[in-house]
C-alpha cells in the first residue's frame, strides 16, 4: 500500500466589508482550499469567527497560518490579504497572486 500526502493550499480570494453599522469583526473573508485530489473547495469566515478559532491553540497548519494573517493584519491591510497561499509545510504566503482582486460590498455570491 503505497500513501500519498497532499499538503493542504489556502488562498485568500476577496474581501467583503462588515455592514454598515455593524461590528468590525464581521468582516468575511473568502478563500479556496486545495489538497490535490479534486477541484479546490470555497469558503468563508468572518474576523470573530477567525480569532475564536485561534483561541483554541489549533494545529500548525495551512488554514491556520491564513487565520493567523487575517486576525494579525490591520483593518486597512485586509484588501492586500488577497491572492496570498498558505500551504501545511511552510509559513509565509508562497504566492502573491496577480492584480485578480475582488473585493465584496455585501456577501459573496
Amino acid at each position: 500500500m503505497v500513501l500519498i500526502f497532499n499538503a493542504m493550499k489556502v488562498t485568500i480570494v476577496s474581501h467583503e466589508n462588515a455592514p454598515a453599522g455593524s461590528a468590525g469583526e464581521l468582516h468575511r473573508f473568502c478563500f479556496e482550499t486545495a489538497d490535490g485530489t479534486g477541484l479546490p473547495k470555497s469558503h468563508s469566515i468572518s474576523l470573530r469567527t477567525a480569532r475564536v478559532i485561534l483561541e483554541g491553540k489549533p494545529p500548525d497548519d495551512a488554514l491556520t497560518k491564513m487565520l493567523r494573517a487575517i486576525v494579525s493584519a490591520g483593518e486597512s491591510d485586509y484588501d492586500n490579504l488577497i491572492g496570498n497561499t498558505y500551504t501545511d509545510d511552510n509559513d509565509a504566503p508562497v504566492q502573491q497572486a496577480g492584480r485578480r482582486r475582488r473585493h465584496h460590498e455585501g456577501r459573496a455570491p
